[in-house]
């Protein structure tokens, strides 16, 4: 199914740094600065380029229509919907975790699966909170502060269709200016 995207304020929730984020991880090139408000990224797929000019402020009149422009052009290059894209913007800063269930075939659960479902996706999000810092097979007791807090940060999104999706998403802190070639991943990661 394809929709066309035109709530403006949908659109002006879109950040310029998370565009340069996303199209900096699916090989698009900034090319350079193209004036003082926009920046020109490049992409060549199949012997074809395509361009795209990128506001580097929302603070321009035509923000939501620049960027609409930019959804457009993507959903035709990568072939996805506008509405994945966006998603997909929107959630730069964060890790997303899909947590499918196959044999949902009409997208819906029983109410009680469900339950289940996101009751095991906290455990499993748990499990992995409290082994980043010190693999153990088994947790007894309290749980570590830090563990506990990104618990507090993460978020239950949208589900999704294909077959039956859960998506939790943990927000991931800007990464820091590297001093070296070893750079350790932050907790969330």
């Amino acid at each position: 199914m394809r929709a066309t995207v035109r709530d403006s304020r949908t659109l002006s929730l879109i950040r310029p740094e998370d565009l340069h984020a996303y199209l900096s991880a699916r090989a698009w090139h900034n090319v350079r600065r193209s004036g003082e408000a926009r920046f020109l990224y490049r992409c060549i797929l199949d012997d074809r380029k395509y361009d795209l000019l990128v506001p580097s402020t929302n603070e321009i009149d035509d923000f939501p229509q620049r960027i609409a422009h930019i959804v457009s052009t993507l959903e035709s290059v990568e072939a996805r919907s506008q509405l994945e894209i966006i998603s997909d913007l929107a959630s730069t800063r964060s890790d997303v975790v899909r947590v499918r269930r196959p044999d949902a075939g009409d997208g819906t659960l029983p109410l009680e699966d469900g339950a289940l479902l996101i009751k095991s996706a906290y455990e499993m999000l748990l499990a992995s909170a409290c082994s980043a810092p010190l693999p153990l097979a088994y947790y007894r007791g309290k749980r570590p502060a830090k563990a506990t807090q990104y618990l507090e940060k993460a978020r239950l999104g949208q589900s999704e269709r294909g077959s039956y999706v859960l998506t939790l998403i943990s927000p991931v802190p800007p990464p820091e200016p590297s001093l070296g070639p070893e750079t350790i991943p932050p907790y969330e990661r």
